[in-house]
């Protein structure tokens, strides 16, 4: 290493405890928000517990770039509202055509939407994180929870406007390519 360049390593001794950095990890990880209740069951805490935690990893993070988002059923690790000016420049897509990716994410959520970020990835055979967070940046897709509290996402009005469909049913061959064993059928037959 040469005398221009220093490697600089930050430590924090007791900053965060051990459940602080697993709660921070998992919400890293998982990208998205969070039910309170689904966190504690991963982390092993009880509500009173975790909400400790998560008001240490708040304190932790003071003074950072991220921030936690918390309302009264759900948690999401987030950028801070003041660094929204600074990462725009690096998110804006200046030009508004979808990739590859993105276009085959939202036909597969026009067929199956709901959706599961799971499903999507089981289909597409990838992890499908940064593909929905640039389709929900765009307002393309919706978020909301099923029963058990699973994020399930869909196409919004904005995507299917753009379209120029008002509905599902106005697919192509929607009846065949929404029901997956009518779809294994098709692809089945077409391949004969």
């Amino acid at each position: 290493m040469s005398k221009n360049h220093r490697l600089l390593v930050f430590t924090c001794g007791d900053c965060m405890n051990d459940l602080v950095k697993k709660i921070e990890s998992y919400l890293f990880a998982r990208a998205e928000p969070v039910l309170l209740a689904e966190l504690g069951r991963v982390m092993g805490v009880s509500g009173e517990e975790l909400l400790m935690a998560v008001r240490d990893l708040v304190g932790a993070l003071e003074g950072h770039g991220l921030t936690l988002l918390l309302t009264d059923t759900e948690v999401e690790l987030v950028t801070r509202g003041e660094m929204a000016d600074f990462l725009q420049t690096f998110l804006d897509d200046t030009d508004s055509r979808l990739s590859k990716a993105a276009a085959e994410t939202l036909a597969i959520m026009a067929y199956r939407g709901p959706i599961s970020r799971y499903e999507l990835g089981s289909i597409r055979g990838v992890d499908c994180r940064a593909i929905i967070n640039q389709l929900r940046r765009r307002g393309l897709l919706t978020r909301h929870n099923d029963d058990a509290g699973v994020a399930l996402y869909d196409l919004s009005a904005i995507a299917w406007k753009q379209m120029g469909l008002d509905s599902r049913e106005a697919l192509p061959d929607f009846d065949v390519l929404s029901s997956h064993e009518r779809l294994l059928a098709y692809l089945e037959q077409d391949s004969s």
